[in-house]
């Protein structure tokens, strides 16, 4: 299963961008070393696609790097993953 496209989402792009700004209010240094972490994370899903916990009643999964949800779809068929949108976890899910 290695060899997965990692696609973003506006959204997802948006909430990365968020994530960074916010932490850089306080630490500018963390937010960039921080918002690395969680893409390197991400970038885990090319070879492990299926590594995130799948949602029962829906076909997302939610993989974590804490505090923040990362939620995605996989695309078996085009070989994608696909970064829906990334949530703080104490936030009410979507």
């Amino acid at each position: 299963m290695s060899g997965y496209r990692i696609k973003y989402r506006k959204r997802a792009l948006n909430d990365l961008e968020n994530i960074l700004m916010y932490i850089s209010a306080d630490n500018p240094e963390k937010a960039i070393e921080f918002v690395a972490e969680m893409k390197s994370e991400i970038e885990k899903l090319a070879s492990f696609p299926l590594l995130g916990v799948q949602n029962i009643t829906q076909e997302y999964r939610k993989l974590i790097k804490k505090p923040y949800v990362i939620v995605y779809t996989v695309d078996e068929k085009n070989q994608t993953v696909n970064i829906t949108y990334i949530r703080h976890g104490a936030r009410e899910p979507i």
